[in-house]
């Protein structure tokens, strides 16, 4: 219980905190083990962590970069994705406002979950394995609703398995597997 700040940490840093509330600034050691329950997490920037939430009703995040998120029954808010970020999110939202256009490698991994994710503007190769999942676009003129398996997808309704090239050479991938999930492409 209680409430914990710290605004700058370059060191290995381990939490774990339950009933508290959390608010970090630029959190970049090394390999980064925190675990949030029950506790409303804010942080500014985020590098090289695993970071697991079990119902945090609002959590928010500046930049992550070579992060683990494990999300089970929370709401999250991301503000910008770098490089090599995993995304678990099990039951509650999830919100990301920006990724960088060169950001290597991104995983999605929906349970039961809606997301929000721009991912109308950039150029990756998909590896899709979506079930019973909606993805859906806020324009009926989106590009992104130009996408191979976007064709490929509204034929099959919500489940399809498989890996669409970008039309222009690009090193990012995504990776994005969905169950019963709602996905929002902005």
């Amino acid at each position: 219980h209680g409430k914990v700040t710290i605004p700058e940490s370059n060191k290995k840093m381990s939490a774990n905190m339950s009933y508290g509330n959390f608010v970090g600034g630029i959190i970049n050691g090394d390999k980064n083990e925190l675990i949030f329950a029950n506790s409303p997490v804010t942080i500014s920037s985020l590098i090289s962590s695993n970071i697991t939430l079990k119902n945090v009703p609002n959590s928010s995040f500046g930049t992550f970069e070579n992060v683990n998120l494990f999300s089970n029954s929370s709401d999250v808010v991301i503000n910008k994705i770098g490089n090599n970020v995993t995304l678990n999110q099990k039951f509650g939202n999830l919100i990301v406002n920006d990724i960088i256009s060169d950001f290597k490698n991104l995983d999605l991994n929906f349970e039961y979950a809606k997301a929000t994710i721009p991912l109308e503007k950039l150029e990756a190769n998909y590896t899709l394995d979506t079930s019973k999942s909606k993805l859906k676009t806020v324009s009926e003129n989106s590009d992104f609703l130009k996408n191979a398996f976007m064709k490929i997808l509204k034929k099959h309704e919500t489940s399809i398995k498989g890996s669409f090239n970008s039309t222009i050479k690009t090193d990012n991938t995504i990776k994005l597997k969905s169950n019963f999930s709602t996905i929002t492409i902005i």
